[in-house]
């Protein structure tokens, strides 16, 4: 019994030598940092935006916020960090980046969201796949006095005569004409709708929101490989002018495409005839050439005799 007594009190000895010696061993601040490091669970945080970044926005440190994120709703395109001396280094590398496509405050940045200004082919990096750039020449008539920025949407119309060139062709070639002619020279018909702006003559970013319109030349459009086409005929068949859309309005694709010619905007031209009529009743005779009556011979067998005759 009483070695069992001794060999016990050995034990707790050897157990209160062992433990002062790893106190004594890790008591440097260096160790207790690393202990406390290793008892402390990782956290993992999201790399999120701050506030809404529009189409062609430049990143900035102050656009972005660090978040924590639950381990089980992390996806492997997210921007991570389990550090806070790795946070400064993770925006850095996406800094100065150009935003492909709207970002929501709250929404996690995703790298192919983003685009280096400095990387080869840059305009190809703007444009979603499938998708191609097309430039065409704006005035400020033609493209809202210059309210259009790069992330907006805007309705492509065409003014042509191309409609009157058609009717006189047919009538030409023998084809009975309109009793009543739905166009005498301009129409002008909505060939696209619901369009991205992706550049201001060489300009992709947003403008400050406090600065003035400016007066563009060209306008870059986002287009799929036949609205290309579309808009690349409509500029050599006429004036092009671009709509802008509002930013709440979606695209309706049910929605029938428009057109409107020069009779129907005309109230003259649409109701040409009671407006004939109208002024023929308040100016009785001057829309009729008055006859004159000019002298005639008329030869009768065996003698000739001179009359006045109405002329026509």
């Amino acid at each position: 019994m009483k070695i069992l007594i001794v060999g016990l009190v050995l034990i707790f000895l050897g157990a209160a030598g062992v433990g002062t010696f790893l106190i004594k061993s890790y008591k440097t601040p260096e160790a207790i940092e690393q202990l406390g490091k290793e008892a402390k669970p990782k956290i993992n945080k999201v790399l999120v935006a701050g506030k809404d970044i529009g189409i062609g926005q430049k990143i900035t440190p102050d656009q972005l916020l660090w978040i924590p994120w639950k381990e089980d709703a992390l996806r492997p395109q997210y921007i991570t960090v389990q550090e806070e001396d790795q946070e400064k280094k993770r925006m850095e590398e996406i800094a100065d980046s150009i935003v492909r496509r709207p970002i929501t405050a709250g929404e996690p940045i995703l790298p192919g969201k983003l685009f280096k200004r400095d990387a080869p082919g840059f305009m190809a990096g703007m444009l979603a796949p499938g998708k191609r750039a097309v430039s065409v020449k704006v005035s400020e008539e033609t493209a809202v006095s210059g309210f259009i920025f790069p992330g907006d949407y805007v309705d492509i119309a065409l003014t042509h005569d191309k409609v009157r060139q058609l009717l006189d062709q047919r009538k030409r070639s023998g084809a009975k004409p309109s009793a009543k002619p739905q166009i005498l020279s301009y129409a002008t018909e909505t060939v696209l709708r619901h369009i991205r702006v992706i550049a201001i003559d060489q300009q992709v970013e947003q403008f400050d929101k406090e600065k003035k319109a400016t007066k563009a030349k060209t306008v870059t459009l986002e287009l799929s490989p036949k609205e290309a086409e579309i808009v690349i005929t409509a500029a050599a068949m006429g004036r092009i002018s671009l709509v802008l859309r509002s930013l709440s309005d979606p695209l309706d694709a049910a929605a029938p495409r428009t057109y409107t010619t020069d009779v129907e905007v005309s109230p003259i031209l649409k109701n040409f005839d009671k407006f004939l009529a109208k002024a023929t009743k308040k100016r009785p005779g001057s829309f009729k050439k008055k006859r004159k009556a000019v002298p005639v011979t008329i030869f009768r067998a065996g003698n000739s005799t001179t009359e006045k005759v109405t002329g026509k």
